[in-house]
Formats: structure tokens, sequence, C-alpha cells
């Protein structure tokens, strides 16, 4: 039988443009945010929804939902994890990564 997987969610409010958004997600050179090197983008359904596939074989959801013109809620989804991998650990680092996003576009609109 394979290996178990597990999965983590995380969210956050996040003061930018979904568009806004979804560019620091798919630009290969604004994803400084990311806790994980990104191999490839799978899919995208602009501007609220991005796929992304990571080395270790395991995937990243990202959904953006808008709240209004400048503001949107943020999840991520990041699903294939070893059942090895500390759940606690993987989640912490998505929610740095979303305060680094948040801190990346913040910085953009200054």
């Amino acid at each position: 039988m394979g290996q178990e997987t597990n999965a983590v969610r995380v969210s956050r409010i996040i003061d930018a443009p979904a568009a806004s958004i979804l560019r620091a997600v798919t630009d290969a050179d604004r994803r400084g945010w990311a806790p994980v090197p990104v191999a490839r983008v799978v899919s995208i359904l602009a501007p609220r929804f991005v796929r992304l596939a990571l080395p270790d074989g395991s995937q990243v959801a990202i959904t953006i939902t808008r709240q209004g013109n400048t503001r949107c809620g943020v999840q991520i989804e990041h699903m294939g994890l070893a059942a090895n991998r500390p759940i606690a650990d993987v989640k912490r680092e998505w929610m740095g990564a979303l305060a680094g996003l948040a801190e990346q576009l913040d910085a953009e609109w200054d």
C-alpha cells in the first residue's frame, strides 16, 4: 500500500487586489514569500485560483476570494504531504508565508 499523506490549510486576509495577489503567486521572480520552491504552475483560474506543483510531488492550491476592491481572503491548502512530515511545522511555515506575502504586497503599494 502507498505512503499515507496529509494536508494543511491556512488562510489570511490580505489588503491587496486579487490581480496583485495572483501575480505574486504566479510570477517566479515575485515568489520569494513562499517557504518552498515551486516546480511549476499546474493551473490558473484567474483571479481566483492557482495550483502549484512542488519538487517533492506535493501540490499547493491557493484560493483568492475578493472582499472589496483592495482586500482579499487568501487560503492555501498544501496537499500530498508525507505522513512523517510534522503538520504543525508545515502550518507554521505557510502562516509565515502568508504574512510575507502580505508584507511584500503592502510594500508594493507604498
